[in-house]
């Protein structure tokens, strides 16, 4: 069923790194708009089983990765209708964008 790669930078080390992640193991998606982001900056942790992924809206790829999990993940919620419900939440709260058996990540 393929996959998505991520380039990163590693936090402690600073290196640059890409990883490669098959669909199948994206267990959850939840969208979130952390306080003190002014202009509905919204992040999407991305839990990947040994890892959660925090991808921000400005991240190079974010709407080409969001258009991918609809075509590939049945019951992704698209973003038109995630971005819509965060728009009515505080900073800090969250918005189940996908998940496999209720494993959203926890903000």
């Amino acid at each position: 069923m393929g996959g998505f790669d991520v380039q990163y930078r590693d936090a402690k080390s600073g290196a640059a790194a890409t990883r490669l992640w098959r669909w199948s193991e994206l267990r959850a998606a939840t969208a979130v708009q952390r306080a003190g982001w002014v202009g509905g900056h919204e992040c999407l942790l991305v839990d990947c089983g040994a890892e959660v992924l925090q991808l921000t809206a400005d991240a190079a790829g974010f709407d080409a990765f969001l258009m991918a999990c609809e075509r590939n993940l049945p019951g992704w919620l698209p973003a038109s209708q995630w971005r819509v419900q965060l728009m009515m939440r505080q900073p800090g709260e969250d918005v189940e964008v996908f998940g496999r058996g209720g494993n959203a990540p926890s903000t």
